[in-house]
């Protein structure tokens, strides 16, 4: 939660800037506007307790009274993360770009725009929010010459405007500057372009006690960039690719932590994808995208579309993502969803089918999902969050008949078994992969709060004997977090503590139950300037020797990065 609390600060800042910079909402005075992360129990209580709704929202805002608005205190923002998660899900796009929509949502209903008074101010309080999120209109000779147009504009409109809505209807709420004009009516329609992306510098030092790698270095520089296109009529287009350079690589040697040899330069295109929607009724998407199914915090059993497993002490997803067609049908409080999935699909008939449904019963989430594809196993999932007092819980579950993975077991050295080990398939065997969890947030202050958070994984595909990790990490198999059969995770989250501004404190602690290793660490976040983040941490190993967090020697790691957004 704290992680996303201070996103939500730096959009605030991003957009309470756009808009100041924006005519039709610029103010002659700076404005004081407050955000605040929850989880689903919280806004449940609170949508309960200001609009009479016993379901969580995804956003809440608090006007203050006008005689403050107009000193420009203008109140306060509340956003749920699940349901900002479950509809990032739904509309298929990363949970930050749903956080910049929910902010600018927000921000627009503090100004006094209020979808819900009539479909005119919907579709006017729709254009304001997409200008927001675009970070403004034309350049000054495509303005100049739209300036230039307004009266024949004006005139047409005015001659058919028999069903045009009234003045009132365009009214921003405090009645500054009397609404929106017809330049920005116009203005606000007009296609935009967004581009950006990330720079990322970061270093790891791997302590090893044993063995010829001891003392492994990594300098990973990451660069992401994307252009965003959100054209008329709903339709948008986005692409993210990544580069990443590391100096510190030897190709020509494996990695000690992994058994495979990494690559000094690296890319990937993480999403190239389109969103159209037919009639407001049935929403596609389709190219290479981020997809995530499931409830679980850290593990997800269900997320069976992805061939790769996230890095659980990563704060966001940096996997590639999927190449699909994705089909959505919101009906009331449920979605469905319809998945083909083209990757490695050099025929028809390899093609893959996925599909989940999503629906809310106060103060319950809960969703079925499956998949299946021509020589793999097909699988099925169930998936449910709640908010129960002031506790959020999530539990997650995934069954196969038979795995499709290879699994392997120590022998005695003969001449069937040169290598003392062998191979083999489970194909007649249920399998049963699940996870349960719960988070709490206690306020201590203020504005200080404090956040809990432990999950329990079984893994049905994982080993409980140790003598077969050497075997996997020698066939490359070796995935972190999955290669036992039960974990513990537990996180303690520290934001701001105090007097202490621009600053966050993260304790992980993951434990291979199976074979009793562990590995816990300290995590510092620290905001130097509003789009550069510094990050260090520190963790170490321990537990049983041969255990995973302690194989080959593993002792410590600490690692330090810059982080910029542009």
């Amino acid at each position: 939660m704290g992680y996303w609390q201070k996103e939500a600060e730096r959009v605030l800042r991003i957009m309470i800037a756009r808009a100041h910079a924006t005519k039709g909402l610029a103010a002659d005075r700076p404005w004081c506007v407050s955000i605040t992360m929850v989880g689903r129990a919280r806004m449940q209580k609170l949508n309960h307790a200001y609009r009479g709704k016993r379901q969580a929202t995804d956003v809440l805002s608090f006007q203050t009274p006008r005689v403050f608005a107009k000193k420009g205190f203008l109140g306060d923002i509340v956003i749920c993360a699940a349901e900002m998660n479950r509809q990032a899900r739904a509309l298929g796009h990363a949970p930050r770009h749903e956080l910049e929509a929910l902010v600018a949502h927000g921000l627009l209903h503090l100004l006094g725009f209020d979808h819900e008074r009539s479909a005119a101010q919907a579709r006017v309080m729709a254009r304001w929010e997409r200008k927001l999120l675009t970070g403004g209109g034309p350049g000054k000779s495509g303005l100049a010459v739209f300036r230039a147009l307004i009266p024949l504009f004006v005139a047409v409109a005015a001659a058919g405007s028999a069903s045009a809505a009234s003045d009132d209807d365009f009214s921003r709420g405090f009645g500054a500057s009397g609404g929106i004009n017809e330049i920005e009516k116009l203005d606000a329609d007009k296609d935009r372009l967004k581009i950006g992306g990330t720079v990322m510098s970061e270093v790891f030092y791997y302590g090893l006690w044993k063995g010829p790698n001891a003392d492994h270095f990594m300098a990973p520089q990451n660069l992401w960039v994307y252009g965003d296109a959100r054209l008329r009529n709903d339709i948008r287009a986005l692409a993210r690719g990544r580069l990443t350079f590391d100096p510190a690589v030897n190709e020509a040697a494996p990695s000690p932590l992994t058994g495979v040899a990494a690559r000094r330069y690296t890319s990937s295109l993480d999403e190239l994808k389109l969103n159209f929607n037919a009639a407001r009724v049935v929403y596609f998407t389709a190219g290479r995208q981020k997809i995530k199914w499931g409830s679980g915090r850290f593990w997800n059993p269900s997320d069976f579309i992805n061939a790769a497993k996230r890095d659980l002490l990563r704060q966001e997803d940096e996997r590639a993502g999927v190449t699909l067609l994705k089909t959505h049908v919101p009906v009331g409080t449920t979605n469905f969803y319809l998945i083909q999935n083209f990757e490695d699909s050099a025929r028809p008939e390899r093609m893959g089918h996925a599909f989940r449904m999503e629906t809310a019963f106060s103060p319950v989430e809960i969703a079925v999902s499956g998949a299946a594809r021509k020589g793999l196993r097909p699988q099925a999932a169930f998936d449910i969050s709640a908010g129960i007092w002031d506790v959020d819980v999530w539990g997650e579950a995934a069954y196969s008949h038979g795995s499709d993975l290879t699994f392997y077991k120590t022998e005695t050295v003969s001449a069937a078994h040169p290598l003392g080990f062998s191979s083999y398939k489970k194909e007649k065997t249920a399998f049963v992969k699940a996870t349960i969890g719960a988070s709490y947030e206690i306020k201590y202050g203020d504005k200080d709060t404090i956040t809990f958070t432990g999950e329990y994984f079984r893994n049905a595909e994982g080993y409980s004997d140790t003598g077969a990790y050497s075997y996997v990490l020698a066939a490359g198999f070796y995935t972190p977090y999955f290669l036992g059969r039960d974990y513990a995770m537990l996180s303690i989250y520290l934001p701001d503590p105090g007097d202490w501004k621009d600053i966050a404190f993260t304790l992980w602690n993951v434990m291979n139950v199976s074979d009793t290793s562990a590995h816990s660490r300290i995590e510092t976040r620290i905001t130097l300037k509003q789009d550069l983040k510094f990050n260090l941490a520190f963790g170490g190993s321990y537990g049983n020797g041969r255990g995973e967090f302690r194989f080959g020697g593993q002792t410590f790691v600490a690692t330090a990065g810059l982080r910029v957004d542009f």
